[in-house]
């Protein structure tokens, strides 16, 4: 790992200090370039003026777009989850309809 430096980003007017390593420059910028491009198109879409709004409105978009990517992860953990509850609700009446036929059996 490289030794991290200090970086400073204009977000929404505002500079920012990061610590990063220096292969993540790139990508850092791109990400700011990108938060800013952002602000400018919610700014203009739904004219707000306050920076704090619209750093508010983004993360609201950013968090809804996660949670649609999420949400079908989500549903096939609750089937897979369903799937093992099945399995184990048939193996826990398999495993009762041979006690009970070892008891009829036995008596």
């Amino acid at each position: 790992m490289s030794k991290q430096r200090e970086f400073k980003f204009v977000i929404a007017g505002r500079v920012y200090p990061v610590f990063a390593d220096p292969d993540q420059e790139k990508s850092l910028r791109q990400t700011v370039n990108t938060i800013n491009n952002e602000l400018v198109r919610i700014e203009s879409e739904y004219f707000i003026k306050d920076k704090q709004d619209s750093l508010a409105m983004l993360a609201l978009q950013l968090m809804v777009e996660d949670y649609e990517e999420l949400e079908p992860a989500n549903q096939e953990l609750s089937s897979g989850q369903l799937n093992k509850f099945n399995r184990d609700l048939n193996d826990a009446i398999e495993t009762l309809i041979n006690k009970i036929d070892l008891h009829l059996e036995a008596h």
